[in-house]
């Protein structure tokens, strides 16, 4: 069971919280609540929570200062940060921070939030459990755990011992190594160390530890004047490449900036944790630099929304040309060059929801092949880059238009009902009627009516309804168009006559399905 602590001072935004369902079926608890950073530090002492999900703005004591307070000496507790702020400077603050998961609370769900307390508490978060880690996976290995000590267990008698031992340096750098995809058939924690510290022999002093998770920190010693980067960098990428030749195994290393005093350490290394987080939009297998990230662009939120507006509208249509086409722009030239954590995570949410979605108006009973939303975004939480993300959706939308379309020729083996099906599913915007169906597929209209009728369940007029019901209640749920022009564009050329097939159909008028479905 994970505690988890909220602060976030609006009361209404607290009791939404607490009132979501997630509380009640998972292993994550409320242990307790705070109006503004000040209490919260009272609260998180009390608690001792392994989860905090707080705001930013507060009175008395903000959220980030609240969580600067935190990290001064804990940097192994969870941070979820929900506000409805998007400024580059806070999410560049919280990441500097720790911060597992940057939420905009004006666009909570709580899939979103379920997935983010899955992902927090998939990180160890005990010293107990970390140094188990360490036992169990290092014992073995060949170079010593004093940066683990110093830095996850923060023993001050270690930064001592190192101040006396490398009195000689007078500059240092940290590096920070991930195990991108660890294969334990191939190679384990030793080999993969022995492989780094050949490396780093050939040109620097250095002192390697393995932190635990897939991570080493290597903290390299230079003289007046010798940390030379691109020595350095030239290392670091040899040592990727070396990896990857031995052991068919991809490395991500994040590359600090030279500091001169020891006592900076705690603040490089989560300089350089936080650095490496990066490879999420610059890919595995690199080399990040400070300077690496300086370059990346912030995208146009009203860029992104129109993006994923688009998405829903080619799955109203059934337009797979122009969904992919958005998908792969959105990915490739636009998430691409994203800083902001918050918009991954918002944007992979809208497309489970539409993938979701999609299945349940297709009726398709093979949604569980999905395992529901929360899982699924479990399952992408797992991807670490945008390539990634991209190819995970591209198959499953792909599986997913070609389960509409075999769903679809299920409701009959009948050629001419398959024909009649085609015709609504392209023409039913226009002036689609049974007679001008029949003359399409040259029947008899009572022919027509009888064979649908039995090959369906349902009369033709009544399909034809039906399905354009189905296509108004998609725009009411997705789009600001008037009633009138979601009446038009699902094929009824008359407001009253639509007004009331779609009261029959679904209970509601046009006007409170909106207001309880709209996604907008």
């Amino acid at each position: 069971m994970s505690n988890v602590l909220i602060v976030e001072d609006e009361k209404a935004a607290i009791e939404r919280i607490i009132n979501m369902d997630v509380w009640h079926k998972s292993n994550f608890r409320i242990c307790g609540t705070a109006s503004n950073g000040r209490e919260a530090l009272i609260k998180y002492k009390k608690t001792r929570p392994d989860i905090i999900i707080t705001d930013i703005e507060m009175p008395v004591m903000n959220g980030l200062d609240f969580l600067a307070e935190i990290r001064k000496k804990d940097t192994l507790t969870k941070v979820i940060i929900l506000s409805c702020y998007e400024s580059f400077a806070y999410a560049k603050r919280a990441i500097q921070l720790g911060v597992q998961d940057y939420l905009i609370k004006d666009f909570l769900e709580e899939g979103a939030l379920y997935s983010a307390l899955l992902n927090a508490s998939r990180i160890k978060t005990s010293r107990t459990l970390k140094r188990e880690e360490k036992e169990n996976r290092y014992s073995s290995v060949e170079f010593n755990s004093k940066l683990f000590e110093l830095l996850e267990e923060h023993d001050d008698s270690i930064l001592s011992d190192l101040k006396q031992r490398y009195n000689s340096f007078n500059e240092f750098l940290l590096l920070y190594i991930h195990i991108d995809q660890f294969n334990e058939e191939t190679s384990n924690i030793k080999t993969i160390a022995e492989c780094i510290l050949k490396e780093l022999e050939l040109n620097l002093v250095s002192l390697v530890s393995y932190m635990g998770q897939m991570y080493y920190a290597v903290l390299l010693f230079f003289k007046n004047g010798e940390s030379h980067p691109p020595v350095v960098l030239e290392t670091a990428s040899n040592i990727i490449q070396q990896v990857e030749n031995t052991y068919q195994l991809s490395l991500t290393i994040s590359m600090g900036k030279p500091f001169n005093s020891m006592d900076k350490i705690e603040d490089e290394y989560i300089n350089v944790q936080n650095l490496i987080k990066y490879r999420v939009f610059l890919g595995r297998g690199k080399v990040i630099l400070p300077e690496s990230i300086e370059n990346l662009i912030s995208l146009d939120p009203v860029i992104l929304e129109k993006k994923i507006s688009t998405l829903r509208h080619a799955i109203i249509k059934d337009d797979e040309d122009t969904f992919f086409y958005t998908l792969s722009q959105l990915y490739e030239r636009d998430m691409a060059g994203m800083i902001q954590y918050n918009y991954i995570e918002y944007v992979n949410s809208n497309l489970i929801s539409i993938l979701i979605n999609f299945l349940n108006k297709k009726n398709a009973n093979e949604l569980d092949t999905f395992t529901g939303d929360i899982l699924e975004l479990q399952e992408l939480k797992k991807l670490e880059t945008i390539r990634e993300m991209h190819e995970w959706f591209k198959k499953k939308f792909t599986q997913s238009f070609k389960l509409a379309r075999e769903a679809e020729e299920k409701i009959s083996d009948n050629v001419i009902v398959r024909e009649i099906l085609s015709i609504i599913r392209n023409e039913y915007k226009n002036d689609l009627s049974v007679e001008s169906i029949a003359k399409k597929v040259k029947i008899h209209r009572v022919y027509l009516n009888r064979l649908f009728k039995r090959e369906t369940g349902s009369t033709c007029y009544d399909y034809i309804q039906k399905f354009r019901i189905e296509k108004a209640k998609q725009l009411l749920e997705t789009e600001n168009k008037k009633i009138s022009e979601v009446a038009k564009e699902s094929g009824f050329r008359n407001y009253d006559q639509f007004c009331v097939a779609f009261k029959k159909n679904t209970g509601e008028t046009p006007t409170n399905f909106r207001k309880i479905n709209k996604n907008i």
